[in-house]
């Protein structure tokens, strides 16, 4: 079972394992008023906690004088424990309650495992209903639907039936009839994507 903390929790937490301290101040912020206030997500340029951007600039890096600049207070936080904030459903959990992203900063989804899982079933549906939808008006009145039940029917095994020209194609969009569809593997079929041969000639010139 993952486990979950809110983002202040989270932030006290990592605030205690790293030693940190609040030095004293003039304003008496107190490490608490400073974790909510970064928990709140707030922007810390103007204003912060009642301090000038410079005063917040010297009095931020003597609380944390390891953190890196124009990083974020949070992420940077968590990711020394290996914890992540779920965007989603606003909890923090452990790094590997979350899918590899690349593009965002942290090199994690914004999303956790457990919030992603329904919208991608929901994209997925969402896909399969819009693809049914594209064959049904891809598909002539007079085209022999037996045949094309045919080759449904007699698709190899480890083969999935591919449109040769693609029905939803961005420059050229092909027919729901028995001449445009073929055997290919799932790896090729994955591989050629929405692209066709007179699509790429297109893009080419």
């Amino acid at each position: 079972m993952d486990t979950v903390y809110s983002l202040y929790d989270a932030l006290c937490l990592c605030f205690e394992k790293q030693k940190y301290n609040v030095p004293n101040n003039k304003q008496n912020i107190t490490k608490e008023q400073l974790l909510l206030f970064i928990a709140s997500k707030e922007s810390t340029k103007y204003g912060a906690l009642g301090l000038s951007v410079k005063s917040w600039t010297r009095f931020i890096y003597k609380v944390f004088p390891d953190k890196p600049k124009n990083t974020n207070y949070y992420n940077w936080l968590l990711q020394k424990h290996n914890l992540k904030y779920c965007n989603r459903c606003n909890l923090v959990k452990t790094s590997d309650s979350f899918w590899k992203n690349k593009s965002d900063t942290t090199g994690l989804n914004g999303y956790c495992v457990s919030c992603m899982t329904p919208l991608n079933k929901e994209a997925q549906r969402s896909n399969q209903a819009n693809y049914r939808a594209a064959k049904i008006a891809a598909m002539p009145n007079w085209v022999d639907r037996k045949a094309i039940k045919s080759i449904y029917d007699n698709c190899p095994v480890d083969y999935q039936v591919d449109h040769i020209i693609p029905l939803r194609g961005k420059y050229v969009c092909g027919l729901h009839v028995p001449w445009n569809l073929q055997y290919l593997s799932k790896f090729d079929n994955n591989s050629k994507n929405n692209y066709h041969e007179s699509e790429l000639a297109f893009l080419v010139k």
